[in-house]
């Protein structure tokens, strides 16, 4: 299988790429293929591919050659180096008259492996099938199948173009089935239909979504998990808060409003350095840490289980574990242990005899076999040794008939002797046991889905494209022959059927956002906007919407993902304005590390009761009617933000615009994240 290196297609509304993708374009024009062929081409050529173009009606071998020089001014270089062969389909496709998907086939591969033994990077090739006729389709429909099959194990990029004018409604279909996704023209914008081979597994994340977060919101214990920040030297100097668990309140007396999003040194001024360091360790090598540590601004003690999901981010597990303390600290004599005390306590001498155990100890001593005035059993006499020597606490876990006990060795060195205090910890374990699995079930799935997002949405749209492709030729067949019921029973389904078609579009670029893409870089935000004005072009032309802005920095993340935030907050600015003339204005405020980027608006405004639903799924303020859209783009513009280690947030009021804020990592001199 070629290995998943991302490679830049040269069509903005897709973006980048893996090897093996096979995808489709349908045209209408000459103007329609070179539009997507000259980028596409442009692209591979200066990415060191091998290209091969295979021509067909209505853009033939000459006019192919004219409008790709007419775009590379340095177009000859590439052919001088034999980088790029543009042939007709009749010295590829047919051979003594015939078309044989065997021998076309065994050709590409053939391709490619002379590019790679020349020191190309791969194959990008493209052939046109203006040609077929009726009578050919059926066995190319089942070359492209096989198709679909060969190119994916191979560094190679295919894009078939098929005529509109020679594809029925089922032909669209077999073309649509067997790539993964397919470009059309819609209202003047290229556009995306791409294919779900995985509902099952979206329906399967969404359950473990469901079990991770009833477990995270029902744990006891506080859970949290943060994103390490570093210096300009690599090391951790600071934290911020992504998202904290019901329980983490109750230990710690602060909530989800006053911590996620913000760093450890927002949230509390004098937190020991300790922490961080503790924390950056773990985050940075995966290494897992359990201790015990006092924070002075909460004064309190917590015991803490943390470790790394991946590089750069930490989850923490604790107990706040002060009354202990408080209580280990007054014990200075066998009086002060409760004997009721339900759990273990403990008392070793120096010479490893146990001076005194009470009844929660009962466990504990018939797995060690042990009793009053014997030896413990090693290696915990020289936990008891090590722990009078050094001074220092231990601290042991210990499993006995299916329960887990932590076990806190606390030396008396001017007393001589070692107390030991138990606690049952089986439920902690579990619940970290559990949530270890959930997790890596949760991250196993979200590779999953992001594939499958990639290549998304055949399965669910295929009877959708039925149903609109039979509406549309009623429409056009009876539309006035029948009556008015009939003719608005029509524009119902077809209006239904777009607009299901606009939600799948939109729920895909959605679960997108979380696929693991190109990585972090530094992003020039002139250039996302101009990206997302470019995008926007023609609703700018429609609704003479005027667009303002201030500097805007450089700072670190995706360019494409950070366009489409800009996009879609400018579009929502659009769709709700008020009577005057539309006007956006952004800006951007550098706080220290981070970027704080605003979009304003003089629309419609919201009222401060609506304003927590905004970022959430399918949330909409008005109807459909009032205002189109999905409800979709601002929970789209979370993902993005929050997974560049980011927040959003707006302020407004109903008749005085909105603004919309979110916060962005600086990039430093190095082009690295501050």
């Amino acid at each position: 299988m070629a290995p998943e290196e991302l490679r830049k297609s040269g069509i903005d509304v897709i973006g980048d790429v893996p090897w093996g993708m096979h995808f489709c374009q349908f045209y209408e024009t000459k103007k329609d293929l070179a539009d997507i062929l000259v980028p596409y081409f442009k692209a591979g050529l200066e990415d060191n591919e091998f290209c091969m173009w295979v021509t067909a009606d209505p853009l033939n071998v000459a006019d192919a050659r004219r409008v790709i020089r007419r775009a590379m001014p340095d177009f000859q270089k590439y052919v001088d180096k034999g980088q790029i062969e543009i042939i007709p389909y009749s010295d590829w496709y047919i051979h003594d008259g015939t078309f044989d998907s065997d021998r076309v086939l065994d050709g590409w591969v053939d391709k490619l492996n002379g590019a790679l033994a020349r020191g190309f990077a791969g194959l990008r090739l493209t052939g046109n099938t203006f040609w077929l006729e009726p009578a050919n389709w059926a066995s190319f429909t089942d070359y492209e199948a096989a198709v679909d099959g060969v190119i994916g194990n191979y560094k190679m990029i295919g894009l078939c173009t098929y005529s509109l004018e020679k594809c029925g409604a089922f032909e669209l279909l077999d073309v649509i089935s067997n790539h993964r996704f397919a470009l059309i023209k819609r209202a003047g914008r290229w556009q995306t239909i791409e294919s779900t081979r995985d509902r099952e597994l979206r329906q399967a994340l969404i359950k473990t979504e469901e079990r991770y977060r009833t477990l995270f919101n029902g744990m006891n214990e506080g859970v949290a998990f943060h994103q390490i920040i570093l210096d300009d030297r690599g090391e951790p100097v600071d934290y911020r808060f992504l998202e904290v668990n019901p329980a983490f309140k109750k230990l710690t007396g602060l909530s989800a409003e006053q911590t996620v999003g913000k760093t450890v040194k927002e949230v509390l001024p004098g937190i020991e350095d300790s922490w961080i360091k503790r924390y950056g360790k773990v985050a940075l090598t995966g290494e897992d840490s359990v201790f015990e540590n006092y924070t002075a601004p909460l004064n309190k003690w917590y015991e803490v289980y943390a470790y790394s999901p991946e590089k750069g981010y930490f989850v923490t597990l604790f107990m706040d574990v002060t009354a202990r303390k408080k209580a280990q600290e007054a014990m200075e004599s066998l009086a002060s242990f409760p004997a009721e005390n339900p759990n273990p306590v403990m008392r070793i001498n120096g010479d490893g005899t146990l001076a005194f155990a009470n009844q929660g100890s009962g466990l504990i001593l018939r797995c060690w076999q042990c009793r009053v005035g014997q030896l413990l059993p090693a290696p915990y006499y020289e936990y008891v040794r090590e722990a009078l020597s050094s001074g220092d606490t231990r601290r042991q876990e210990l499993e006995v008939d299916g329960y887990v006990f932590a076990l806190t060795f606390a030396p008396v060195a001017q007393k001589g002797y070692v107390n030991i205090y138990g606690r049952d910890v089986t439920e902690r374990r579990r619940a970290e046991d559990a949530l270890r699995l959930k997790s890596e079930e949760l991250t196993r799935s979200n590779e999953e889905l992001e594939q499958f997002a990639y290549v998304a949405s055949h399965d669910l749209q295929e009877p959708l494209r039925m149903i609109s492709s039979y509406v549309q030729l009623l429409a056009s067949r009876y539309r006035g022959k029948l009556d008015k019921d009939a003719d608005d029973f029509i524009f119902y389904a077809t209006d239904g059927a777009a607009r299901m078609q606009r939600l799948i579009n939109d729920l895909l670029a959605y679960s997108r956002v979380g696929r693991p893409g190109r990585e972090f870089a530094p992003v020039n935000l002139e250039s996302a906007l101009a990206r997302a004005l470019g995008n926007l072009s023609v609703t700018v032309k429609d609704t003479g919407v005027a667009i303002t802005h201030g500097p805007l920095p450089v700072v670190y993340g995706d360019g494409g993902q950070l366009a489409q935030v800009f996009q879609n907050l400018i579009d929502n600015a659009v769709k709700f304005r008020g009577d005057s003339t539309p006007q956006v204005h952004l800006s951007a405020e550098i706080r220290g590390r981070e970027c704080i980027c605003s979009v304003r608006d003089n629309g419609i405004g919201i009222a401060p009761e609506y304003i927590g639903r905004l970022f959430l799924l399918f949330q909409r303020l008005h109807t459909r009617r009032e205002y189109p859209g999905t409800g979709i783009g601002l929970a789209i513009c979370k993902r993005i933000v929050e997974g560049h280690g980011g927040r959003i947030w707006v302020e407004s009021g109903p008749g005085a615009g909105s603004t919309f804020y979110f916060s962005l990592p600086m990039a430093n001199e190095e082009g690295k994240h501050d």
